[in-house]
């Protein structure tokens, strides 16, 4: 069970479990890995191009900005209704990609493995001397490489193979509680290191082992060690975890960063499909990105990457993706709601434009840009909805 549980893609819940979220605003990720508060609205400036003269420049100019004035249109910064079933209150997280009509859907080519001598030489190599256990998950599927576990003197841990994991005994530590409210994180500045200094790591690191950290989009927040005690002592007061699982108290020295990313394609988060099992394994924030870190002063304390997903732009034509306005969507969500015996009340809270990737009905690997939406009820249950931005299908998840 211990390696079961250490293999990336196999289980999403030990991610959840080792890392917390985005809110519902229009967003852009800026390489400093802080996202912008205000939405973004997007102006269609005149150029040089089409500040020609001429009757057919004119008339060019005149079709892009319309067609981007009817994007908007579809996707207002906000989105405020109230239905009979349903309240819509949320922003909207649309790319400005979508916004401008330049996104083309991608073909998968598969996943990507990276190079599991390379995740060696770089992470295990410099402590073989140290490595107290190996094991091995012989992959089963052509192209998979085996999962290799290491396990050092010290309590460290090494994953290769199907994406890498690393881990500390403190970093675990760190990971027993987490963030459950957005409204606690914390962006701090420590006198070990910037964000900047720390997303930069990763992103060596991610190059390293022979990755492309330029397909990721960064995040990151802080938790001070008064911050981490006032944490856990809440979740014991909550009845989330008991006390014997808080034995101790941070002190000085254990301030961290927690570097996260998601993979990212032409403005869209790329949801893994191991995301699309079920609604537990869909939920969308910092938690459940497939790629994290933490960071103390004495440096890198946990790492985990999932193996990312290989996707490549086919489209010859350049015929821009064309999506459903996004009342289409809210029409469906309400129509869902009234087909059920219920006497609750739903919100939507969050609206995410992503890209999904599933195995379809041959088990071949697929993508398709959807709308994720986190709905409560009035007694503050959570389910995670799924609609085709194309269709407005809803995408049924267990």
């Amino acid at each position: 069970m211990r390696r079961s549980n250490l293999i990336i893609i196999g289980n999403i819940m030990a991610a959840i479990l080792l890392f917390g979220t985005a809110g519902c605003r229009r967003q852009r990720k800026t390489e400093e890995g802080v996202s912008s508060e205000s939405a973004q609205k997007m102006e269609l400036t005149a150029t040089s191009e089409y500040a020609v003269n001429v009757e057919e420049g004119a008339l060019e100019s005149e079709k892009i900005e319309t067609e981007s004035n009817e994007s908007q249109s579809a996707f207002p910064s906000a989105y405020k209704s109230k239905k009979k079933m349903v309240t819509f209150d949320c922003a909207l997280e649309v790319p400005n990609e979508f916004l401008n009509g330049n996104f083309s859907m991608p073909s998968v080519r598969g996943i990507n493995y990276g190079d599991p001598q390379k995740q060696y030489d770089v992470l295990v190599k410099p402590h073989e001397s140290e490595i107290a256990e190996t094991d091995k998950n012989e992959s089963l599927e052509d192209g998979k490489p085996d999962d290799m576990f290491y396990d050092l003197a010290n309590g460290d841990h090494y994953t290769t193979g199907n994406g890498v994991n690393f881990y500390t005994p403190k970093g675990i530590k760190y990971g027993r509680v987490l963030p459950h409210d957005e409204g606690i994180l914390s962006h701090n500045i420590f006198t070990f290191g910037t964000p900047d200094d720390k997303i930069n790591e990763i992103k060596k690191l991610v190059n390293d082992i022979g990755y492309s950290s330029d397909q990721y989009a960064f995040s990151w927040y802080s938790l001070s060690s008064e911050e981490r005690n006032k944490m856990e002592q809440q979740a014991v007061e909550e009845g989330r975890v008991t006390s014997e699982n808080i034995p101790d108290q941070w002190e000085q020295g254990d301030d961290t960063y927690t570097i996260y990313a998601w993979q990212n394609y032409n403005g869209l988060d790329v949801l893994p499909w191991y995301m699309t099992v079920n609604m537990r394994a869909a939920e969308m924030d910092f938690s459940t990105a497939p790629l994290t870190a933490v960071f103390d002063e004495d440096g890198l304390q946990t790492f985990q990457m999932s193996a990312p997903i290989m996707l490549e732009n086919t489209d010859k034509t350049g015929e821009a993706v064309q999506v459903l306005p996004f009342e289409k969507i809210a029409d469906a969500v309400e129509n869902r709601f009234e087909s059920m015996i219920t006497d609750q009340h739903y919100t939507v809270k969050k609206a995410k434009m992503v890209l999904r990737t599933y195995n379809d009905e041959n088990q071949k690997l697929s993508a398709e840009v959807v709308w994720h939406l986190t709905v409560t009820d009035d007694k503050g249950n959570i389910q995670i909805l799924m609609y085709d931005a194309l269709t407005g299908k809803e995408i049924f998840l267990t």
